[in-house]
């Protein structure tokens, strides 16, 4: 990804599910605040103080809001990759 980062994170309820993968864009708001949402996530629209804050809240909420809006099962394992324009950053 060009001029971007990408950051994986991986929610499985087991060794054998099934896995699906899904974006999430991080951005600055012009207020300050930090944004992380998707197109692919309906409902996801997390608001955090920080970069991290926006993250953090994302890992929760997202598998929750795939799971309660039918888009995948509960047998199946999410992966959340995080991206955000401008910027290249390693984050451990």
């Amino acid at each position: 990804m060009k001029g971007g980062f990408r950051m994986h994170q991986r929610s499985s309820l087991s060794s054998g599910a099934n896995l699906r993968s899904f974006e999430v864009e991080v951005a600055c708001a012009e207020e300050g605040v930090w944004t992380a949402t998707s197109k692919a996530i309906p409902g996801l629209n997390i608001e955090g103080e920080t970069f991290e804050e926006a993250i953090a809240e994302a890992r929760i909420w997202a598998p929750e809001l795939l799971r309660a809006n039918g888009v995948v099962a509960d047998s199946e394992a999410v992966e959340l990759v995080f991206s955000r324009e401008g910027k290249r950053l390693a984050i451990v």
